[in-house]
Order: C-alpha cells, then sequence, then structure tokens
C-alpha cells in the first residue's frame, strides 16, 4: 500500500504520514506528491480544515500533559496566530494584521476602572485597509466562558470601534460577541454573545469558523452575510446612535442645573448655554485623546469634591481661553454678541450631570477623534444660517479653511433630516476648495456636480452659500449696491408656518404617558396633547403632525377629523388660530389653515432630525 505524507504547510513539526486509501483520515493535508485525483475530491477549503486539525491535536496533546500550566498571554498569542494563519492571514504583515500593544505610564489611569491591563486588544484584522474586527488574547488558564470582566473589556474594545463583533481568545476557548449592544458593567458573561466554542469543538463548526476568521471570506463580505445591518439584535444600536441620545440627555439635564442653579427660564439662554457647555467638555476630551490636555484632567474635575464646575470656570480663566481662544473659549471680557458666557460666569452649577459627561467620555470612540495626521481638522459647521456667523466670521478672520464638501440638502445620515457639509479646517490657506454634488452615489463615486477654487477676497462673513460660483459676483453687486434684506429692518417678511413651526409645532417632551405627552413648546409652555398626534422628530424633539403616513405617502388629517380624534390638541392650536393665520399672511384655507404650508416641510417632518 503506497504511503504519502502530510505536509506542514504552518511550518511547525514534522510531516506526518496516512494512507492514500485511508480518505476517511480526519488529518488528511495532501502535498504535492499527492494523486490530482485525490486533491480534486477534496472538499472545498478541505486543506485548511485539515490545517486546523492538526493545530488543535497538537494543542490537545500539549494541555492533556500540563504543559500551558502557568504560561502568560504571549504562548496564546503563539497559537492564536497560528490559527490566524491557517485561515489566510499574515500575522507579520501590518497591512493584514494589525499589533496593539500595552498602554504604560498616565494613560493606563484610563483603564484602571476597566481592570484592564492594556488599553486595547492584542490584534485587529483588516481587509482593503479598513479594520473589521478585534481580538483579544488571554491566558490559556483564563475562564473566558464565565469571566464577566473579560467579556466586558472585550466588548468595550469592539463597541468603542464601532465593530460588528470583538473576538475574546485563548485558543483553547473563542468567545464571539456582538458589539452593536453597548456593553454595561453589570452585564453577565454571556450577554451579546454569539458564538462560544472550546478548541475541541472547531473542527465541528468548521464553515462557522470559516465565515468569522477566513481572510477570504471576511474580505468578501461574510461578517455583513452574517450580521446584516437591517437585521440588528433586539436593544442594540449604532455607536452615532448611541452618543446623540447620550448628547440630547445631556442637554436635557444641564438644562436642569442651569434652570435650578442659574436662575433664568429664558428658553434661548438655557439652550445655548447648555450646548456651550457640552461642546467645551467634548473639545477637551478630544484634545486629551490628542495629548494636548492632560489625560484624565476632566475627570479628576468631576470627581472633585469641591464639583466640577469652580475648577473648571478657573481653569477656563487660567488656560483654556489663552490657548484655545475663541467663540469657544472667550477671555474674561470678551465681546460675546450671545450674552452667553457672562451667564455661564455668574452662574454656581452643581449636578451629578458634569460628573457623568466625563465619566461616560472616558470611552471616546476613535470615530470622534477629529485631527488627522496631516493636521488637518474634519468637522461641521453652520453655513447656511444667520446663527452660524461668529464661526463664520472666526474662519474668515484666519482664512481657516481648506475644503467643502456640500451634500446641500441630500440626505447622508439614515434616520436624519439634516443638511450637511465638511469642512476640512487648516491655518492660513491660501483658497477654498469647494465640491457639491447631485446625488449621493455621485458623492461615493467622487464625481461632483460643481467644482471650483474660490478666492477668500469673494467670501464675507454672510451666508455661503457656493453651490452656484458663477452668481457669487452678481449677488455681491446687488449687495454692493442695494443692502441685503437684514440690512432693512423696516421690511416685515413673513414665512408663515415654517416660522412658527419651532416655537408652537414642536415639543420637547417632559413626560412621555401611555396616551398623551407632556410637552413644553418653544414659548416654553407645558401642556398635555394626544401623543397619536405627532412625530417623535428625535429623542428630544416631538412634532405636531396632521398627516396620516403609509408606505412612506402621507394624506391630510382634514380640521374636522382632526378635532375628533385630537380634541386636545385641537384646542391648542385653535387658541393660536390667528397668530398662525396672521404670520401666514395668506387667504384663509379654511379647513387646511392647519397644515403644513411647504411640502419639503412635511418631508422633514417624516424623518427625524
Amino acid at each position: 500500500m503506497k504511503e504519502y505524507h502530510l505536509a506542514r504547510r504552518d511550518g511547525f513539526g514534522p510531516d506526518l504520514p496516512f494512507r492514500a486509501l485511508a480518505e476517511n483520515d480526519p488529518r488528511r493535508v495532501l502535498n504535492e506528491d499527492c494523486p490530482s485525483a485525490i486533491v480534486k475530491r477534496m472538499h472545498a477549503h478541505e486543506i485548511e480544515r485539515q490545517k486546523l486539525a492538526v493545530l488543535v491535536e497538537d494543542f490537545g496533546k500539549l494541555s492533556h500533559s500540563g504543559g500551558f500550566k502557568g504560561q502568560s498571554e504571549a504562548t496564546a498569542r503563539t497559537w492564536v496566530e497560528r490559527f490566524l494563519s491557517v485561515f489566510g492571514w499574515d500575522p507579520s504583515d501590518p497591512r493584514q494584521v494589525w499589533h496593539e500593544y500595552s498602554i504604560q505610564g498616565r494613560a493606563a489611569r484610563r483603564l484602571k476602572a476597566e481592570g484592564t491591563s492594556h488599553r486595547r486588544p492584542d490584534y485587529c484584522l483588516l481587509a482593503h485597509g479598513r479594520r473589521l474586527l478585534s481580538i483579544d488574547v488571554k491566558k490559556i488558564d483564563a475562564n473566558i466562558r464565565d469571566d464577566a470582566g473579560i467579556a466586558y473589556q472585550v466588548r468595550c474594545y469592539g463597541w468603542s470601534e464601532g465593530f460588528i463583533l470583538s473576538y475574546a481568545f485563548d485558543f483553547e476557548e473563542l468567545a464571539v460577541f456582538d458589539c452593536r449592544i453597548r456593553p454595561q458593567d453589570s452585564d453577565e458573561s454571556d450577554i451579546a454573545r454569539v458564538h462560544y466554542f472550546r478548541f475541541s469543538e472547531y473542527l465541528d463548526n468548521f464553515g462557522t469558523l470559516w465565515d468569522l476568521f477566513s481572510r477570504e471570506a471576511i474580505e468578501s463580505g461574510s461578517l455583513e452575510r452574517r450580521f446584516p445591518a437591517d437585521a440588528r439584535p433586539k436593544g442594540s444600536k449604532t455607536l452615532d446612535q448611541d452618543f446623540q441620545e447620550n448628547l440630547s440627555r445631556w442637554r436635557k439635564e444641564l438644562a436642569k442645573s442651569i434652570l435650578r442653579y442659574g436662575k433664568t427660564r429664558e428658553v434661548a439662554i438655557l439652550s445655548a448655554a447648555a450646548q456651550r457647555i457640552l461642546d467645551r467638555i467634548i473639545l477637551l476630551r478630544i484634545c486629551e485623546e490628542l495629548g494636548l490636555e492632560e489625560l484624565g484632567s476632566l475627570l479628576e474635575m468631576g470627581q472633585h469634591k469641591d464639583g466640577f464646575w469652580d475648577l473648571f470656570l478657573k481653569e477656563h480663566d487660567a488656560r483654556y481661553a489663552k490657548v484655545y481662544d475663541g467663540i469657544l473659549f472667550p477671555s474674561s471680557g470678551e465681546q460675546d454678541s450671545s450674552g452667553v458666557d457672562d451667564h455661564l460666569r455668574s452662574w454656581w452649577l452643581k449636578g451629578r450631570i458634569f460628573r457623568e459627561i466625563v465619566q461616560s467620555l472616558e470611552w471616546m470612540p476613535s470615530q470622534y477623534r477629529y485631527l488627522k495626521e496631516s493636521g488637518a481638522y474634519e468637522t461641521t459647521a453652520q453655513g447656511k444660517t444667520d446663527y452660524g456667523a461668529l464661526a463664520r466670521a472666526c474662519l474668515l478672520k484666519q482664512k481657516a479653511i481648506s475644503e467643502i464638501e456640500d451634500f446641500r440638502d441630500l440626505q447622508v445620515f439614515a434616520d436624519r433630516t439634516t443638511y450637511t457639509a465638511i469642512l476640512v479646517l487648516a491655518k492660513e490657506s491660501h483658497k477654498l476648495h469647494y465640491r457639491t454634488y447631485s446625488t449621493l452615489l455621485a458623492a461615493i463615486a467622487a464625481r461632483p456636480s460643481v467644482e471650483c477654487d474660490i478666492e477668500w477676497p469673494a467670501i464675507d462673513d454672510g451666508v455661503w452659500a457656493f453651490d452656484q460660483p458663477d452668481l457669487m459676483d452678481v449677488h455681491r453687486d446687488l449687495v454692493r449696491r442695494h443692502g441685503t434684506i437684514g440690512d432693512r429692518p423696516e421690511l416685515s417678511i413673513s414665512v408663515g408656518l415654517q416660522t412658527l413651526y419651532g416655537k408652537l409645532y414642536q415639543f420637547e417632551p417632559v413626560e412621555d404617558r401611555a396616551r398623551t405627552v407632556v410637552g413644553r413648546n418653544g414659548e416654553g409652555e407645558e401642556v398635555t396633547l394626544e401623543k397619536a398626534a405627532f412625530r417623535a422628530n428625535n429623542t428630544d424633539a416631538w412634532v405636531i403632525f396632521p398627516y396620516d403616513v403609509a408606505d412612506g405617502s402621507f394624506t391630510e388629517i382634514s380640521w374636522r377629523e382632526f378635532k375628533e380624534r385630537f380634541p386636545k390638541t385641537a384646542g391648542y392650536l385653535e387658541e393660536r388660530k390667528r397668530m398662525l393665520l396672521k404670520a401666514v399672511e395668506g387667504e384663509d384655507c379654511g379647513n387646511r389653515w392647519h397644515l403644513y404650508k411647504y411640502p419639503k416641510t412635511l418631508w422633514a417632518r417624516l424623518g427625524p432630525r
């Protein structure tokens, strides 16, 4: 009987013999001398499967003999790298496998509360230059199945990076976690765990492992097919959704602190002040991550016995205003047209919300680290609205924009109605390069409908609209000769329901009940209305919506029907009917006066903003 040899293509150990007729031998891997007919009969990926069989057998022998007792993570990493090699990865190639490192010194303080000795996982797998998943290696004698601390740490790594999956692995055990569910430190070890295998189960689950580990499979989209975005698990949310919900909740809690300790009930000041505080904290947290501020300084202020706000104001005058200057950190006495900074300096704010914010931001997601290696800073700003005037003036004065990617009314973010533009900031740029697109597909394909360079003398601090560059000279000439509408206060121009929407139709929910909503409108009035009369515009804004929606289309609800279905909401609007009709300055629309005046306003309400 002819004997062939199993070629150890993983490079470890001697070749293993087997007999040609033993086709059901579980370890059979063919070398170049084996008959091609046998090779053709082998199942797809059988070579990799048999390499894994050899690796599992070798590991089992060492484990049975006690060879791993007392060994460090380095030993486990050796086996994990051999495992990755079986599935087509080259651990020595940084274009495929990114080796992480242990954090030392001051940065380690950040992880102290998490009980981990290193900041990031041991490996990240990359496909086409994009980081896809993380693998954190543990000592072989770790209890991956039952250790909730290991599960929490590994899930935090993946969740903070926005990955679909993350793996806890020591070769003896493998746990795969769905990172679309935000980890909580009180979670049990099996929460969000989608797969768990011991090494003895790898061969029986080779098909699953192939989709989870194979470079070939992952690059062809196996993870997305197994875990599609439109089939998210119950309770899951994207990193952006979670961050947005946190921002909304923090704004509310800051406003409550201001209302209590700042002694003001002016809605505009409450809103602007809460946003200013939040913007400052987030920017400083990003600066900590970039090494521009002492890491952990915000956290120390949040945990200080004297409270966060007093220490923050002292640091503002001592450092922040001098280092950062500008709109967010004006110096004492510097003119602030909004008047917000004068209020902030006069308030003695308290509350647990400050500690909660800085603690939550300790896991700063990589998606919100904005500074690029080139030194350019990418952000969004108000360019086409009057309330972006201060930002425009500051950027213009410093010639601080090098590029603008303008998506105009193209809806970039799922389930959000936005007008999005990306500003690439750089000091003293020579000119501004502008691009806009006709469709999202054109933007993805980098095919702009308008692309031009705009010289700085052609730009002022008025509302920016660059999508028709040929008309900019005409506009400047008209402004020079006749001024703008804003220069003519004697003109009274009404834009109807669009203007009043924010005050009368939009509410901040105070209490969400079974059938009604207690909400506060833009005038500061608190009313109780039927929940069914609203659409939830996002986590902190509900809007009266006098339409029925079905299959993406809408049908008007007549005033008579609206009164029958929603008597409380109808009464609320009827009390304000004169104000609405006066603002519209049009004909009495009879049974339709309560409807939206402009279709674009209606479509904007169909999705959260």
